[in-house]
């Protein structure tokens, strides 16, 4: 069990991700790119 589970490997998601587990909770991240973390942006390209 965790205490929060955080959905999407994007910017945001892992910097959620590393601010939770700075306060020693633990996080569990789900992202459903196998290929590429990072998101949208970083492997796609923004608007």
């Amino acid at each position: 069990m965790y205490d929060v589970a955080i959905v999407g490997a994007g910017a945001s998601g892992i910097s959620c991700a590393r601010e939770v587990a700075r306060r020693r909770r633990t996080v569990v991240l789900i992202e459903n790119n196998q290929i590429n973390f990072g998101g949208i942006c970083l492997n796609k390209g923004c608007i």
